[in-house]
Protein backbone atom coordinates (compact mmCIF):
# COMPACT_ATOMS: atom_id res chain seq x y z
CA UNK A 1 0.00 0.00 0.00
CA UNK A 2 1.58 3.34 -0.61
CA UNK A 3 0.55 6.14 1.31
CA UNK A 4 1.60 10.12 1.78
CA UNK A 5 1.08 11.97 4.36
CA UNK A 6 0.14 15.97 3.85
CA UNK A 7 1.72 18.58 6.41
CA UNK A 8 2.49 22.23 6.38
CA UNK A 9 5.86 22.22 7.80
CA UNK A 10 8.02 19.09 9.81
CA UNK A 11 10.37 21.50 10.82
CA UNK A 12 7.92 23.31 13.00
CA UNK A 13 8.87 20.79 15.54
CA UNK A 14 5.34 21.18 17.24
CA UNK A 15 2.96 18.71 18.49
CA UNK A 16 1.34 18.47 15.00
CA UNK A 17 4.68 17.43 13.44
CA UNK A 18 5.55 14.93 16.47
CA UNK A 19 1.81 13.28 15.32
CA UNK A 20 2.57 13.07 11.65
CA UNK A 21 5.93 11.28 12.41
CA UNK A 22 4.55 8.85 14.59
CA UNK A 23 1.90 8.46 11.99
CA UNK A 24 4.23 7.63 9.20
CA UNK A 25 6.60 5.47 10.86
CA UNK A 26 3.47 3.04 12.76
CA UNK A 27 1.88 2.99 9.42
CA UNK A 28 6.09 1.71 7.82
CA UNK A 29 5.92 -0.69 10.62
CA UNK A 30 2.79 -2.57 9.07
CA UNK A 31 4.84 -2.94 5.70
CA UNK A 32 3.22 0.27 4.51
CA UNK A 33 5.25 2.69 1.55
CA UNK A 34 5.09 5.61 3.15
CA UNK A 35 5.74 9.46 1.93
CA UNK A 36 5.50 12.92 3.19
CA UNK A 37 4.72 15.91 1.71
CA UNK A 38 5.75 19.46 3.60
CA UNK A 39 6.97 22.83 2.25
CA UNK A 40 10.67 21.55 1.82
CA UNK A 41 9.37 18.71 -0.75
CA UNK A 42 8.84 15.50 -1.00
CA UNK A 43 10.30 13.35 1.41
CA UNK A 44 10.14 9.40 0.04
CA UNK A 45 10.25 6.30 2.13
CA UNK A 46 14.17 5.26 0.28
CA UNK A 47 15.09 8.87 2.08
CA UNK A 48 15.35 10.94 -1.16
CA UNK A 49 13.97 14.73 -1.09
CA UNK A 50 12.28 16.01 -3.92
CA UNK A 51 11.46 19.43 -3.85
CA UNK A 52 9.09 21.60 -6.42
CA UNK A 53 9.35 25.49 -7.06
CA UNK A 54 5.54 25.69 -6.70
CA UNK A 55 6.98 25.45 -2.96
CA UNK A 56 9.35 28.13 -2.94
CA UNK A 57 7.04 31.13 -2.15
CA UNK A 58 6.85 29.64 1.56
CA UNK A 59 10.67 29.63 1.76
CA UNK A 60 10.74 33.03 1.14
CA UNK A 61 12.03 35.02 4.31
CA UNK A 62 8.77 37.50 4.80
CA UNK A 63 6.59 34.50 4.62
CA UNK A 64 8.12 31.72 5.67
CA UNK A 65 6.25 32.76 9.50
CA UNK A 66 3.28 32.08 7.88
CA UNK A 67 2.14 28.84 8.48
CA UNK A 68 -1.41 28.75 6.76
CA UNK A 69 -0.19 30.18 3.63
CA UNK A 70 2.68 27.17 3.56
CA UNK A 71 0.10 24.35 4.15
CA UNK A 72 -1.87 25.74 1.71
CA UNK A 73 1.01 25.89 -0.48
CA UNK A 74 1.91 21.85 0.60
CA UNK A 75 -1.89 21.43 -0.13
CA UNK A 76 -2.10 22.54 -3.74
CA UNK A 77 1.22 21.01 -5.10
CA UNK A 78 -0.31 17.67 -3.20
CA UNK A 79 -3.31 17.80 -5.80
CA UNK A 80 -0.94 17.56 -8.25
CA UNK A 81 1.40 14.16 -7.23
CA UNK A 82 -2.07 12.58 -5.07
CA UNK A 83 -3.48 10.18 -7.86
CA UNK A 84 -0.78 7.25 -7.71
CA UNK A 85 -1.09 6.89 -3.74
CA UNK A 86 -3.70 4.93 -2.44
CA UNK A 87 -4.37 6.56 0.58
CA UNK A 88 -3.81 10.10 1.67
CA UNK A 89 -3.77 11.69 5.03
CA UNK A 90 -3.67 15.13 5.53
CA UNK A 91 -2.32 15.51 9.14
CA UNK A 92 -2.04 19.46 10.00
CA UNK A 93 -5.95 20.02 9.16
CA UNK A 94 -7.86 19.72 6.48
CA UNK A 95 -7.44 19.91 2.61
CA UNK A 96 -9.27 20.14 -0.54
CA UNK A 97 -11.03 16.57 -1.26
CA UNK A 98 -9.40 14.26 -3.12
CA UNK A 99 -10.53 10.87 -3.88
CA UNK A 100 -7.99 9.05 -2.08
CA UNK A 101 -8.51 10.79 1.22
CA UNK A 102 -8.44 8.25 3.82
CA UNK A 103 -8.12 10.57 6.84
CA UNK A 104 -7.93 14.12 8.56
CA UNK A 105 -6.55 15.29 11.69
CA UNK A 106 -7.59 18.42 12.98
CA UNK A 107 -5.40 20.13 15.25
CA UNK A 108 -7.24 23.49 15.39
CA UNK A 109 -11.14 22.91 14.84
CA UNK A 110 -11.33 24.29 11.44
CA UNK A 111 -7.65 26.00 10.00
CA UNK A 112 -9.63 27.29 6.68
CA UNK A 113 -13.09 28.30 8.32
CA UNK A 114 -13.34 32.29 8.79
CA UNK A 115 -16.21 31.67 11.21
CA UNK A 116 -15.19 34.06 13.80
CA UNK A 117 -16.11 30.98 16.26
CA UNK A 118 -12.58 28.99 14.38
CA UNK A 119 -10.38 32.35 14.44
CA UNK A 120 -11.23 33.71 17.97
CA UNK A 121 -9.81 30.01 19.45
CA UNK A 122 -6.48 30.83 17.04
CA UNK A 123 -5.42 33.34 19.82
CA UNK A 124 -7.48 36.16 18.01
CA UNK A 125 -10.73 36.36 20.73
CA UNK A 126 -9.11 39.41 22.74
CA UNK A 127 -7.56 40.80 19.94
CA UNK A 128 -8.77 44.12 17.86
CA UNK A 129 -11.46 43.63 15.20
CA UNK A 130 -9.72 45.02 12.59
CA UNK A 131 -6.90 42.05 13.22
CA UNK A 132 -9.96 40.02 13.30
CA UNK A 133 -11.00 40.93 10.12
CA UNK A 134 -7.31 41.06 8.43
CA UNK A 135 -7.78 37.27 9.41
CA UNK A 136 -10.19 36.23 7.89
CA UNK A 137 -9.06 37.76 4.52
CA UNK A 138 -5.78 35.90 4.92
CA UNK A 139 -7.98 32.91 5.88
CA UNK A 140 -9.49 33.26 2.49
CA UNK A 141 -6.46 33.84 0.44
CA UNK A 142 -4.99 30.90 1.40
CA UNK A 143 -8.56 28.84 0.89
CA UNK A 144 -7.96 29.52 -2.56
CA UNK A 145 -4.27 28.73 -2.83
CA UNK A 146 -4.78 25.09 -1.54
CA UNK A 147 -8.08 24.79 -3.51
CA UNK A 148 -10.22 24.29 -0.40
CA UNK A 149 -13.78 24.57 -1.37
CA UNK A 150 -15.19 23.35 2.41
CA UNK A 151 -16.35 19.70 3.29
CA UNK A 152 -19.18 18.47 1.78
CA UNK A 153 -19.12 15.12 3.95
CA UNK A 154 -18.59 13.31 0.61
CA UNK A 155 -15.24 11.59 -0.12
CA UNK A 156 -13.44 12.89 3.29
CA UNK A 157 -11.90 10.08 4.88
CA UNK A 158 -11.73 9.75 8.53
CA UNK A 159 -12.18 12.69 10.53
CA UNK A 160 -9.28 12.65 13.61
CA UNK A 161 -8.71 15.52 16.00
CA UNK A 162 -6.72 15.88 19.43
CA UNK A 163 -9.02 16.63 21.99
CA UNK A 164 -12.93 15.83 22.92
CA UNK A 165 -13.36 20.06 22.77
CA UNK A 166 -12.08 19.86 19.45
CA UNK A 167 -14.75 16.88 17.87
CA UNK A 168 -17.22 19.59 19.50
CA UNK A 169 -16.19 22.84 17.58
CA UNK A 170 -14.92 20.26 14.63
CA UNK A 171 -18.95 19.66 14.60
CA UNK A 172 -20.57 23.18 15.56
CA UNK A 173 -18.12 24.40 12.81
CA UNK A 174 -18.82 21.86 9.71
CA UNK A 175 -21.25 19.65 10.94
CA UNK A 176 -18.87 16.25 10.99
CA UNK A 177 -18.85 14.23 13.39
CA UNK A 178 -15.41 12.97 14.72
CA UNK A 179 -14.27 9.26 14.02
CA UNK A 180 -11.48 8.99 17.02
CA UNK A 181 -9.52 11.69 19.66
CA UNK A 182 -6.28 10.45 19.19
CA UNK A 183 -4.35 12.80 22.31
CA UNK A 184 -1.50 14.26 21.07
CA UNK A 185 2.00 12.69 21.95
CA UNK A 186 3.24 13.42 25.63
CA UNK A 187 6.83 12.46 26.34
CA UNK A 188 6.62 12.67 30.54
CA UNK A 189 9.30 14.31 32.27
CA UNK A 190 10.58 12.65 35.29
CA UNK A 191 9.28 14.52 38.55
CA UNK A 192 12.74 14.19 40.77
CA UNK A 193 12.56 15.01 44.48
CA UNK A 194 13.99 18.53 43.94
CA UNK A 195 13.20 21.59 46.74
CA UNK A 196 10.20 23.60 45.02
CA UNK A 197 10.67 27.27 45.37
CA UNK A 198 6.69 28.19 46.44
CA UNK A 199 7.40 31.64 44.41
CA UNK A 200 8.86 30.33 41.58
CA UNK A 201 6.34 30.48 38.44
CA UNK A 202 7.29 28.72 34.90
CA UNK A 203 5.37 28.86 31.56
CA UNK A 204 6.85 26.34 28.72
CA UNK A 205 5.54 27.06 25.20
CA UNK A 206 6.61 28.44 21.91
CA UNK A 207 7.32 32.10 22.10
CA UNK A 208 4.60 32.70 19.60
CA UNK A 209 1.07 36.00 19.97
CA UNK A 210 -1.54 33.33 21.04
CA UNK A 211 0.14 31.58 23.75
CA UNK A 212 -0.53 35.31 25.85
CA UNK A 213 2.68 35.24 27.46
CA UNK A 214 2.11 38.95 28.15
CA UNK A 215 -0.80 38.10 30.01
CA UNK A 216 1.22 36.07 32.72
CA UNK A 217 4.16 39.04 32.46
CA UNK A 218 1.52 41.01 33.83
CA UNK A 219 0.20 38.46 36.74
CA UNK A 220 3.72 38.33 38.01
CA UNK A 221 4.26 42.40 37.80
CA UNK A 222 0.94 42.27 39.64
CA UNK A 223 1.34 40.10 42.68
CA UNK A 224 4.97 41.41 42.80
CA UNK A 225 3.04 44.79 43.48
CA UNK A 226 1.43 43.45 46.12
CA UNK A 227 4.04 42.26 48.03
CA UNK A 228 5.00 38.48 47.05
CA UNK A 229 8.10 37.62 45.88
CA UNK A 230 7.53 35.42 43.00
CA UNK A 231 9.53 35.24 39.57
CA UNK A 232 8.96 33.77 36.17
CA UNK A 233 10.63 31.81 33.92
CA UNK A 234 9.41 31.37 30.43
CA UNK A 235 10.91 28.35 28.08
CA UNK A 236 10.26 28.11 24.41
CA UNK A 237 11.58 28.31 21.38
CA UNK A 238 12.52 32.03 20.60
CA UNK A 239 12.53 31.34 16.02
CA UNK A 240 10.16 33.81 15.38
CA UNK A 241 10.40 37.38 15.42
CA UNK A 242 8.08 38.21 17.95
CA UNK A 243 9.64 35.73 20.14
CA UNK A 244 12.79 37.43 19.78
CA UNK A 245 11.41 40.92 20.51
CA UNK A 246 9.76 39.67 23.85
CA UNK A 247 13.22 38.09 25.10
CA UNK A 248 14.90 41.51 23.97
CA UNK A 249 11.92 43.50 25.33
CA UNK A 250 12.43 42.31 29.37
CA UNK A 251 16.05 41.49 29.37
CA UNK A 252 16.34 43.30 31.99
CA UNK A 253 13.12 42.63 33.96
CA UNK A 254 14.35 41.66 37.58
CA UNK A 255 11.62 39.07 37.62
CA UNK A 256 11.17 37.50 34.43
CA UNK A 257 13.62 35.08 33.20
CA UNK A 258 13.44 33.84 29.19
CA UNK A 259 15.21 30.19 28.74
CA UNK A 260 14.61 30.46 24.41
CA UNK A 261 15.43 27.12 22.87
CA UNK A 262 15.88 25.09 25.90
CA UNK A 263 17.23 21.30 25.68
CA UNK A 264 14.81 19.51 27.13
CA UNK A 265 17.89 18.25 30.35
CA UNK A 266 17.38 22.07 30.76
CA UNK A 267 13.76 22.11 30.56
CA UNK A 268 13.50 19.29 32.95
CA UNK A 269 15.55 21.02 35.62
CA UNK A 270 13.47 24.40 35.48
CA UNK A 271 10.55 22.19 35.55
CA UNK A 272 11.38 19.83 38.61
CA UNK A 273 12.40 23.72 40.55
CA UNK A 274 9.12 25.11 40.42
CA UNK A 275 5.98 24.75 42.22
CA UNK A 276 3.27 26.22 39.90
CA UNK A 277 2.77 26.60 36.11
CA UNK A 278 1.04 29.23 33.96
CA UNK A 279 -0.31 28.42 30.64
CA UNK A 280 -2.43 31.92 29.35
CA UNK A 281 -3.33 30.30 25.87
CA UNK A 282 -7.43 31.41 25.21
CA UNK A 283 -8.98 28.11 24.49
CA UNK A 284 -5.73 26.00 23.98
CA UNK A 285 -6.75 22.71 21.62
CA UNK A 286 -4.83 20.54 23.98
CA UNK A 287 -1.90 21.60 25.68
CA UNK A 288 1.64 19.54 25.62
CA UNK A 289 3.16 21.79 27.34
CA UNK A 290 0.79 21.75 30.25
CA UNK A 291 0.81 18.11 30.21
CA UNK A 292 4.70 18.30 30.50
CA UNK A 293 4.13 20.43 33.75
CA UNK A 294 2.13 18.01 35.22
CA UNK A 295 4.67 14.97 34.97
CA UNK A 296 7.10 17.04 36.30
CA UNK A 297 5.34 18.01 39.29
CA UNK A 298 4.11 21.42 38.34
CA UNK A 299 0.73 22.35 39.11
CA UNK A 300 -0.65 24.62 36.06
CA UNK A 301 -2.83 27.23 36.00
CA UNK A 302 -5.30 27.54 32.78
CA UNK A 303 -7.45 29.33 30.92
CA UNK A 304 -11.23 27.81 31.32
CA UNK A 305 -11.35 26.77 28.05
CA UNK A 306 -10.47 24.61 25.40
CA UNK A 307 -9.25 21.00 25.18
CA UNK A 308 -6.74 21.70 28.10
CA UNK A 309 -9.47 21.28 30.59
CA UNK A 310 -9.43 17.45 29.61
CA UNK A 311 -6.01 17.38 31.12
CA UNK A 312 -6.71 19.54 34.02
CA UNK A 313 -9.86 18.74 35.87
CA UNK A 314 -9.49 20.73 38.90
CA UNK A 315 -11.50 24.04 38.62
CA UNK A 316 -9.38 25.56 41.10
CA UNK A 317 -6.77 25.66 38.22
CA UNK A 318 -8.62 26.97 35.73
CA UNK A 319 -9.51 31.21 35.50
CA UNK A 320 -11.75 33.13 33.48
CA UNK A 321 -10.17 36.55 33.80
CA UNK A 322 -6.93 38.24 34.64
CA UNK A 323 -8.86 39.52 38.32
CA UNK A 324 -9.71 35.50 38.59
CA UNK A 325 -6.30 34.12 37.73
CA UNK A 326 -4.62 36.73 40.12
CA UNK A 327 -7.18 35.46 42.95
CA UNK A 328 -6.41 31.66 41.69
CA UNK A 329 -2.60 31.86 41.74
CA UNK A 330 -2.11 33.76 45.21
CA UNK A 331 -4.11 30.38 46.34
CA UNK A 332 -1.74 28.15 45.27
CA UNK A 333 0.87 29.90 46.03
CA UNK A 334 0.08 30.25 49.51
CA UNK A 335 -1.51 26.64 49.57
CA UNK A 336 0.13 23.69 51.67
CA UNK A 337 1.96 21.18 50.71
CA UNK A 338 -0.85 18.85 51.05
CA UNK A 339 -3.49 20.64 49.26
CA UNK A 340 -0.54 20.49 46.15
CA UNK A 341 0.06 17.13 46.84
CA UNK A 342 -4.14 16.25 46.47
CA UNK A 343 -4.00 18.79 43.68
CA UNK A 344 -0.56 16.80 42.01
CA UNK A 345 -2.50 13.63 42.52
CA UNK A 346 -5.94 14.69 40.73
CA UNK A 347 -3.74 16.02 37.80
CA UNK A 348 -1.86 12.79 37.12
CA UNK A 349 -5.57 10.51 37.43
CA UNK A 350 -6.61 12.53 33.90
CA UNK A 351 -7.38 9.76 31.14
CA UNK A 352 -6.33 12.22 28.44
CA UNK A 353 -2.67 12.21 30.28
CA UNK A 354 -2.62 8.92 30.57
CA UNK A 355 -3.62 8.02 26.90
CA UNK A 356 -1.22 11.16 25.86
CA UNK A 357 1.58 9.08 27.23
CA UNK A 358 0.72 5.59 25.49
CA UNK A 359 0.39 7.96 22.37
CA UNK A 360 1.69 5.00 20.01
CA UNK A 361 -1.19 2.56 21.59
CA UNK A 362 -3.85 5.16 20.26
CA UNK A 363 -2.20 4.74 17.08
CA UNK A 364 -2.64 1.27 16.76
CA UNK A 365 -6.40 0.90 18.54
CA UNK A 366 -7.77 3.93 16.41
CA UNK A 367 -6.14 4.99 13.80
CA UNK A 368 -4.38 2.09 11.98
CA UNK A 369 -7.65 -0.41 12.23
CA UNK A 370 -9.70 2.49 10.30
CA UNK A 371 -7.20 2.73 7.72
CA UNK A 372 -7.49 -0.94 7.24
CA UNK A 373 -3.52 -1.75 7.49
CA UNK A 374 -3.61 -2.94 10.43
Amino acid sequence: MNILIVHGDMSAGGGAEAFAAAIRDQLRDTGATVDLLDIRGLSTQDGRRRFDLRLLPGHLPMLRQLHLFKYALVCRYARRIAKPYDKIIYSYGEGPELPNLAATLYHAPAIFSTDRRAIDVLGYADRPAMLRVLKSLYIRMCRRIAGYRGSSGVGRGLVLTNSKWSAGMIRSLTGRRTDAVIYPRLRPIPNKPARRDRFGIVALGRLVRNKNLGFAIRLCNALRQEGLPVHLTIIGRANTIYGRWLVWRYRHHPAIRFVPDASREEIAEILCRARTGLHCYRHEHFGIAVGEMITAGVVPLVFDGGGVRELVRPSALRFRDFADAKARLCHIITATEAEIAALRARLLASPALHQAVNFEAQIAAELLPRLEVA
